[in-house]
């Protein structure tokens, strides 16, 4: 997982197998050459969404929710859309 200033509920998930939380990153290109998905939860913020931009241009599939829905793309045609975490990974 790859963001700025992450949550200690966010960096205990490294604990879990295949899990790396690096925070902040000078390059994400390598990450997303490794990445099965690109999981964008955007909550707030406005602008371009860099992050769907970059894991489009990898060749990554992305699954938004909140504001990440707001891309120009089409829901059930484009990208798959999830409202909240449950859908994200299995428990």
């Amino acid at each position: 997982m790859i963001g700025s200033n992450p949550a200690a509920s966010v960096r205990e998930l490294a604990r879990e197998p295949n899990v790396e939380v690096t925070g902040t990153v000078p390059d994400v290109v390598p990450y997303y050459r490794d990445a099965l998905a690109a999981i964008v939860p955007l909550r707030t913020g406005g602008g371009t969404r860099l992050k769907i931009l970059e894991a489009m241009a990898a060749g990554v599939p992305w699954f938004p929710a909140g504001r990440g829905r707001r891309s120009g793309v089409s829901p059930g045609q484009d990208i798959e859309v999830l409202d909240d975490d449950s859908g994200w990974l299995p428990r």
